[in-house]
């Protein structure tokens, strides 16, 4: 899949630092223990499961052909604290500021491909393109990154190229931003579990916590998708966690309405 982001300054004054990226939360098999790492000379970040899954998956930057970063994000750090990375943090990834390049532990990680700096003049505009890579092991995957160096989009206007001809449909293409996950509720849904002791799911918003105890079994506890006050929450990255007498384990999951 080619994912092609046109950034157009329709200002009156030069945008002397625009970065673009892209956030991949892949979650391969076991999302708590998947390893990551960066190839600098194909310009991408992957990710690979430690245990429980197979496969190379990642993000290659093919036009421009400088990268801003390559880097592994540590989600227990950076997301589980308040179910989102907040935007300083995310500039700070996007623009290299922070970077990690391979995972030491296996973990909950996510992995980011951005580019830039570029300088967008008045009327003027450039264009970022990544592909989204698979391979069955690192070797296929460095091979089906290359098979899309062929496919760059060869069309790119950014500082010096002037500015592009008026468009006679809908108007430019624009890049969309990146929208973080909602920010409300932290916990939905507990799934099974056997273990002794038993299963203790909270439904956690800004008031606090709704603990339920659950005897040893197995259950299913459903979230149907509604908030602190009885409303529908909105679609977004929200987070769940079970807690036993012995464990507590977190996880994410995806609402879409």
């Amino acid at each position: 899949m080619i994912l092609r982001y046109t950034v157009r300054n329709d200002g009156a004054r030069p945008c002397p630092t625009t970065t673009a990226g892209v956030f991949c939360d892949w979650d391969i098999g076991d999302s708590a223990s998947n390893l990551g790492g960066t190839d600098a000379s194909r310009s991408a970040s992957y990710m690979y499961p430690s245990t429980g899954g197979t496969g190379h998956y990642g993000v290659a930057l093919l036009q421009p052909s400088t990268y801003a970063n390559l880097t592994l994000i540590s989600n227990p750090t950076h997301v589980y604290p308040n179910g989102y990375i907040d935007d300083g943090m995310k500039v700070r990834h996007i623009q290299g500021i922070i970077s990690l390049t391979s995972t030491a532990t296996a973990d909950d990680w996510s992995a980011l491909t951005s580019a830039g700096p570029s300088v967008i003049g008045p009327g003027e505009e450039v264009v970022y393109v990544f592909a989204m890579v698979w391979g069955e092991d690192l070797a296929d995957f460095q091979a089906q990154r290359g098979r899309r160096r062929g496919r760059r989009p060869h069309r790119s206007h950014g500082r010096g190229a002037g500015p592009r001809a008026p468009r006679r449909d809908a108007g430019p293409e624009r890049a969309q931003p990146l929208q973080p996950p909602h920010r409300d509720p932290l916990l939905g849904r507990a799934g099974t579990a056997g273990a002794p002791g038993g299963l203790r799911p909270q439904r956690r918003t800004g008031e606090g916590a709704d603990p339920a105890q659950l005897r040893s079994g197995e259950h299913s506890v459903v979230w149907l998708g509604d908030d602190a006050a009885g409303g529908a929450a909105p679609s977004g990255l929200y987070l769940y966690r079970i807690e036993t007498d012995e464990s507590s384990t977190t996880r994410k999951m995806m609402l879409v309405r």
